[in-house]
Formats: structure tokens, C-alpha cells, sequence
């Protein structure tokens, strides 16, 4: 039997391998933090609109998906939930977690969110937006101080000056200059 420090290691080792294959090829492109059009123009969308109109019309197609049949008319009807999602930063990318448990890109020059989990049903299918912190671009730089793209990490509440802290902490430059 493996002493249990060779086992957690072992398993640290592979599930640190198993993250990395994960990683979308604009996650892994560590000039700087993905966004959502990073996610869309990699699928041949050329907008946040263009991108949710493939993936409903796509999920529309399938007859093995629940998806509310009026779910474009609601979505693009020109209004806007009253509710927004809070952006944060994963594995170098920005996200939106929805209260159902899906997650969905976002893009701070594009700041809508569309679940594609529960179709915002919560929301009546209409788009939320994305809220970004005001100090989004600094966030952005501080990050980039991080050659892992694993580590670009940021959770609304965080401040710049714990991210950089962190930096320090791990014997990186603070970044955000």
C-alpha cells in the first residue's frame, strides 16, 4: 500500500493533468483573460446575439432537449431582466453563475448573460446582464501577473489588493500597472 503522502500527490498530479485538457484553447492563451467573444468568434459567432441564436436554434433542432419553444421571441424581445449576474473569473475566463447551477461566459464589452441550463426561466427568458466590477481591467492585469492560466482566478468580493497580495505570496510581480 502507497503511504497516503504518494497517493495525494499522485492524485493531485492527475487531476491537475485532467483540469489543463479541460481548459478551452482561448483559456490556455495566457495573453490575456478570456472573454466571451473569445468563446463565440471561436465558434464562428460573430456576437453575443449571433452566438445565443446558434445555440437555441441548435438545442431547438434536438428533439431530446426541453427548451421552451418560445425561448428566441423572449430572449430577443429588446428587454432585460431585472436581475443581474455577478462576473467572475475562472481558469482565465470570464463567467456568470446562474442560480440554477449553469454558467455561461461573459464579456465585459458584451455585458448579457443567457443561461443555457434553465433558458432564464426565472428571468421569464429574458437576458440578464452581466455585471462586471468597476475595476474590471485592473483585475484583468493583475491576473496576468499569473503564467498559469489555472490560477486566474477572481470571485466577486475579492479586492485588487488581495489578488496582488496573493501574487506576492507565490513570488509573482503584483501586476495592474
Amino acid at each position: 500500500m502507497l503511504p497516503l503522502a504518494v497517493f495525494d500527490e499522485s492524485m493531485r498530479q492527475k487531476l491537475d493533468e485532467a483540469a489543463r485538457r479541460a481548459l478551452n484553447a482561448y483559456q490556455r492563451d495566457t495573453s490575456h483573460v478570456g472573454r466571451g467573444r473569445d468563446h463565440w468568434e471561436a465558434r464562428g459567432a460573430a456576437s453575443w446575439g449571433s452566438w445565443v441564436e446558434r445555440v437555441l436554434t441548435h438545442q431547438m433542432n434536438n428533439p431530446f432537449t426541453a427548451i421552451p419553444r418560445d425561448a428566441m421571441a423572449r430572449v430577443f424581445n429588446g428587454k432585460y431582466s431585472d436581475r443581474g449576474v455577478t462576473a467572475e473569473v475562472s481558469h482565465n475566463r470570464w463567467i456568470g453563475k446562474c442560480e440554477c447551477g449553469g454558467c455561461e461566459v461573459v464579456d465585459p464589452e458584451a455585458p448579457l448573460f443567457y443561461c443555457f441550463s434553465c433558458y432564464n426561466d426565472a428571468d421569464n427568458g429574458m437576458a440578464r446582464v452581466a455585471v462586471f466590477p468597476g475595476d474590471w481591467e485592473i483585475v484583468e492585469r493583475v491576473l496576468m501577473a499569473r503564467p498559469d492560466p489555472l490560477t486566474r482566478n477572481f470571485v466577486p468580493g475579492e479586492t485588487t489588493d488581495k489578488l496582488r497580495a496573493e501574487n506576492t505570496l507565490h513570488g509573482l510581480p503584483m501586476g495592474g500597472d
